[in-house]
């Protein structure tokens, strides 16, 4: 019996599930607090004065951020050190990160987002060789210890070089995801998915609040580096991806956790059944991923709209408080609005499917980056203006990152997901590592970061057009599956298929026939692939 039968039969998404996602629901917090940390502890002073400048006349200078003209002269005069008053702690007001030095927080940033765009390569190996529960422990210690000790570094390189180290091992946050889809049905992996999405807004919330009543930067990163101990409390409900078990060829360790899952579920699991492995039961690499024409493909686009996705929703995030008056409340306010963003993307995807609304939230999100910088400054409440459209590209962003997530899992068999969904978040760091200086942009040509933004979601919303649809398809188990399901899409024979696979191939249709499965559900939608050019699978 195939794998997403077991779950119809013991349940798709049941007491015990809800009890895993608790536990996902907890370290999606644990993650945004680490993801937008900088934002708070390396915030700069919207005023700050000079103690002593090396000409006398100008010690009493007073710097206003929003007065940029004003602060680069200023900073010329080459001030010695300055008073940032009592507001908040942060490594810039400790560490004097102003004027010609103010490229560095930036740096740190993105050093950050380099360490997890090498741990999410790094882990997404782990995870598919080790399994996924092993890949999250061992990432979470680490996060933890490199995160605690950051909170006590004693210069700026210190705590960049511990900020990689965090970024590194926050890498297994993908291992996280592809455990949630995989131990819920077919029909509801985008619940597990968007779902998650709630968790990160309400640690950016909290995050949020936490910074607003901690003004110190040390014991601020401290307390939300430490609290990443909460999750290993749930490992006892936690159990390993029965879809990896059984891929990797351990059989009754998947029959044994999918008991478990249907005991929690109050079900019976199904008596006299076997499991059906995947047709390959060969240990997958990235070269699997890379050695498919067809494949190869769909992780090019997803990588570029990944890139995308990342750059606007963190470069927003960033400037969170560019709009506002208030740093905690531009921060909250860009968590709150991700929250209406699940609710209509799990509308949206469950109604319209993954592709379209993709597509969509990203356009609009990219019209409303744009429409920040056309609004003329002579209309009046433009400020307000602003913000609301700032607030409504959040929530699409928001939206389109959350059903990227979706459609990424599910178009990668289960044999390299987690190799697949690495290479794709290769891409989203690589967007998170440029967002710190895109938005340092705007600093010299006002608004201009917007602009960018739109630009670059245009693109990646219309690129998205061209991969194909998932909703209600059979998970695929490997990457002949994917073959096998091109194969009956365009007619095998026109499809060059590597004779040491045509044994695997016509096995498998012989089966699918036989028990009368899958013969009104092709594994990706017929239509799709008669637009799609004709290209050789290499097994």
């Amino acid at each position: 019996m195939d794998i997403d039968e077991v779950f119809v039969r013991i349940g798709q998404f049941g007491t015990a599930q809800k009890k895993i996602y608790c536990g996902s629901f907890v370290l999606s917090v644990y993650f945004a607090f680490h993801m937008v940390q900088l934002v708070i502890t390396a915030a700069s002073p919207k005023h700050f004065t000079c103690n002593d400048f090396k000409n006398e006349s100008l010690n009493t200078f007073k710097f206003n951020a929003s007065d940029k003209v004003t602060s680069d002269l200023a900073c010329d005069k080459q001030c010695d050190s300055f008073d940032y008053g009592v507001e908040f702690q942060s490594i810039v007001t400790e560490w004097g990160l102003v004027c010609d030095k103010a490229y560095e927080v930036r740096t740190v940033e993105s050093i950050f987002m380099l360490g997890v765009l090498f741990g999410a390569l790094l882990y997404g190996s782990i995870s598919d060789r080790y399994g996924r529960l092993k890949a999250i422990y061992i990432g979470l210690a680490f996060t933890i210890i490199a995160g605690c000790a950051s909170s006590v570094a004693t210069s700026v390189y210190m705590y960049a070089f511990l900020r990689l180290l965090v970024g590194i091992n926050l890498g297994c946050s993908i291992a996280l995801y592809v455990l949630s889809v995989e131990i819920v049905g077919a029909t509801e992996r985008h619940i597990m998915s968007v779902l998650g999405s709630v968790g990160f807004a309400i640690g950016i919330i909290v995050y949020a609040a936490l910074g607003y009543f901690i003004r110190n930067w040390r014991i601020l990163s401290m307390l939300t580096s430490a609290s990443g101990f909460t999750f290993y409390a749930f490992h006892l409900v936690l159990v390993e991806s029965p879809r990896w078990l059984l891929s990797h060829g351990h059989t009754a360790r998947a029959e044994k956790v999918l008991r478990k899952i249907a005991l929690g579920n109050g079900k019976h699991y199904p008596a006299h059944v076997s499991l059906k492995r995947p047709v390959s039961t060969k240990q997958a690499t990235l070269l699997d991923v890379y050695g498919n024409a067809l494949l190869l493909r769909w992780t090019l686009i997803q990588v570029y709209s990944w890139c995308v996705n990342s750059t606007v929703y963190y470069g927003l995030t960033l400037a969170a408080g560019d709009l506002v008056s208030s740093l905690y409340m531009g921060i909250a306010l860009s968590g709150v609005i991700e929250i209406p963003a699940v609710v209509f993307t799990l509308y949206l995807v469950k109604r319209f499917g993954r592709r379209l609304p993709l597509c969509l939230c990203m356009l609009l999100g990219g019209t409303s980056c744009i429409a920040i910088y056309l609004i003329p400054v002579t209309v009046s409440r433009r400020l307000l203006i602003q913000n609301v459209c700032a607030l409504f590209g959040k929530l699409c962003i928001s939206s389109s990152f959350a059903t990227i997530y979706i459609h990424s899992a599910e178009l990668f068999p289960t044999s390299v997901r987690n190799a697949g969904m690495g290479i794709v978040s290769v891409g989203a760091r690589l967007g998170g590592t440029l967002s710190p200086f895109i938005v340092l942009l705007g600093d010299h040509f006002y608004d201009m970061h917007f602009v960018i933004f739109g630009l670059l979601a245009f693109t990646a919303g219309l690129l998205n057009l061209l991969l194909p649809e998932t909703l209600n398809k059979p998970t695929l188990e490997s990457i002949e599956d994917l073959n096998a399901g091109f194969a009956k899409a365009r007619g095998k024979e026109l499809l060059a298929i590597d004779p040491s696979s045509v044994h695997h191939l016509q096995k498998l249709i012989e089966d699918e026939e036989a028990e009368d499965q899958m013969e009104e559900d092709v594994l990706w939608d017929t239509n799709s692939m008669e637009r799609a050019k004709l290209m050789p699978a290499h097994v």
